[in-house]
């Protein structure tokens, strides 16, 4: 069920030696809570400098995915990986099928840290003991608190996994860099929060 690091990597395109990050995002289509273009972009230019030989692969929810635009945007981007998908028929649901399970736990198997906002893939990471970072934050100017990403922390299942110590927390960009840092130098942080959640 999991593959080799390097059979995985060269499933996406990436290089034998090549550090993983996955940015996964939530079901952002339905409020437009967060700015992917804010997060794309600062990603880009961290592996453009300080994060040389790390590879940043963005996931969308299951029923959203990524706009025409932004896909284009990176397509050539040796630093980020849009994950593409089929066409979505509006108001249909979504099931995994059993490749899609082998692939989401592989990408984050392999990867050394996920970078999410309240979405319960936490739950996946934590299971393969892969560091989280949540973000509570938009990236952009969000005034109305319904269209803000902070409004998603207070869902009741959401607060469960917070009160297990098994991620950290960033409301700017300032933090965010401080938390990628420490965790791929310190992946063992909130490792038993981690096992508490599962």
């Amino acid at each position: 069920f999991i593959l080799p690091r390097k059979d995985f990597l060269e499933l996406i395109g990436a290089a034998p030696q090549t550090k993983l990050i996955v940015f996964a995002v939530g079901t952002n289509r339905d409020y437009n809570a967060l700015s992917e273009e804010h997060f794309l972009e600062y990603f880009n230019n961290m592996a453009s400098g300080e994060l040389d030989g790390y590879l940043f692969y963005a996931r969308s929810h299951p029923k959203s995915q990524f706009s025409g635009e932004v896909i284009a945007k990176y397509q050539n981007n040796s630093n980020i990986i849009i994950e593409r998908k089929g066409k979505l028929l509006p108001n249909t649901r979504f099931d995994f099928a059993k490749n899609d399970w082998q692939f989401l736990f592989n990408l984050i198997y392999h990867s050394e840290l996920l970078i999410t906002f309240y979405s319960t893939i936490i739950i996946e990471a934590c299971i393969l003991d892969t560091p989280i970072i949540n973000l509570n934050y938009s990236g952009g100017p969000r005034n109305n608190y319904y269209y803000r990403v902070e409004r998603f922390g207070e869902y009741d299942h959401i607060q469960q996994i917070l009160t297990n110590d098994c991620l950290t927390v960033v409301n700017n960009d300032k933090q965010l860099k401080e938390a990628i840092k420490r965790y791929l130098g310190e992946p063992e942080n909130e490792k038993q929060g981690r096992k508490k959640t599962v």
